[in-house]
């Protein structure tokens, strides 16, 4: 893959706002918050407060089950969607790539531009929103091993 442009490095005004209350409440390792509070629409104090009473301890990452509990516990419905399912529209020789990684919505707009997704990698999680990672993984590669896409009910 070739160089990722410094347009592409951006955090968004959204992840911003969440990483400024996070550093206000001395808080680490909370991606699944921020997350949460990116595809729900909560603020970063509710998605907090539900993952604490679900047993998260400040400082340390959520569980994968724990955040989908939370969404889902906001009326929105959480559906697995294959890597494949976004690889395959890719353009050219690129339908051919093995993995989605967090630079793809930004390298491959269309397959991302509608809806609203969280990206699992191994030990972190982002939330795209139509096509924008809102997160600090914005321009890097992180390799994602589960999509999940985020509807009302």
């Amino acid at each position: 893959m070739g160089r990722i442009a410094d347009s592409d490095r951006v955090r968004t005004e959204t992840f911003n706002e969440l990483d400024a209350k996070s550093k206000e409440m001395d808080e680490l390792n909370d991606c699944g918050v921020k997350a949460i509070a990116v595809v729900t629409g909560m603020t970063y104090e509710e998605a907090h407060a539900a993952l604490k009473h679900l047993g998260r301890i400040n400082g340390i990452g959520s569980q994968r089950q724990w955040i989908t509990d939370v969404i889902e516990s906001r009326g929105f419905t959480v559906k697995r969607i294959l890597n494949e399912h976004f690889i395959s529209q890719y353009p050219g020789v690129h339908s051919g790539l093995q993995s989605v990684t967090t630079h793809h919505p930004a390298r491959f707009p269309t397959p991302f531009a509608m809806g609203v997704y969280l990206m699992f990698t191994k030990t972190h999680v982002a939330a795209c929103v139509d096509g924008k990672v809102h997160d600090w993984s914005i321009g890097r590669s992180l390799r994602v091993n589960d999509m999940y896409l985020i509807t009302k009910e």
